[in-house]
């Protein structure tokens, strides 16, 4: 592993998300060992050079983090039907996924490295596939029937649905007589961690004789969908 080694001023985040050291943005790809040049082992891509790895030590330039990366660096849509992202991309495959939002929720519990997704929704050896990537940006699709791509934002929990699934477990309150799953998702959304709450996922059961009941759960969708 190559990094090389830039300076800026300090901040007070263990690792950013993103930061602007200069005139140039970084993204975080992963921790691990630097040289010791570097006073964290936060390891960055710089933006448009995704093979590229720096590390940070103190120096004077300018730095500013944020806890998103700027949305340059994803795609426009989400999620983008009948696209497959570069394959060079591709750092793991999962199988046996069995739909596109499960899929994207996986790149989203491992980001990073995680930056996009690409499902294969059609038939044959490669059916259910997840292809997890390093990079999510417009240049990198293509043109590929049966294929459904996203970037890590993609789909944006807790407010997208899974059709046909629960999680499982992790109840922490029932609510009757919702009107739709939107407002189910939207109550896990107030009471979430950065708001001061446990809810993680939701179930919404439209089926008789449960209609209209709202499950928050102290759990998340990944890992835990029945």
């Amino acid at each position: 592993l190559l990094v090389g080694v830039y300076k800026g001023q300090s901040t007070e985040n263990e690792c950013c998300k993103t930061k602007a050291v200069g005139n140039f943005s970084y993204i975080l790809v992963s921790k691990g060992e630097v040289p010791l040049a570097c006073t964290k082992g936060c390891i960055y891509q710089r933006h448009n050079s995704p093979d590229s790895r720096y590390c940070f030590g103190p120096g004077q330039l300018p730095v500013t983090c944020e806890e998103e990366p700027p949305m340059s660096l994803f795609l426009t849509n989400c999620p983008e039907f009948g696209q497959n992202l570069n394959n060079l991309r591709t750092y793991s495959v999962l199988y046996d996924i069995p739909t596109w939002q499960l899929c994207g929720f996986k790149c989203q519990s491992q980001s990073p490295p995680c930056m996009g997704w690409s499902y294969y929704n059609g038939q044959g050896q490669n059916a259910n596939h997840c292809y997890l990537k390093t990079q999510a940006v417009d240049a990198d699709l293509g043109a590929a029937p049966n294929f459904i791509s996203g970037d890590s934002l993609c789909p944006a929990n807790p407010n997208c649905e899974v059709p046909n699934f629960n999680i499982q477990g992790g109840t922490s309150a029932e609510i009757y007589n919702l009107p739709n799953w939107q407002a189910c998702g939207r109550l896990c959304t107030q009471q979430s961690p950065p708001h001061h709450g446990t809810c993680l996922g939701w179930s919404y059961n439209i089926a008789i004789p449960n209609a209209r009941r709202c499950y928050l759960k102290r759990i998340p969708l990944v890992g835990n969908a029945v």
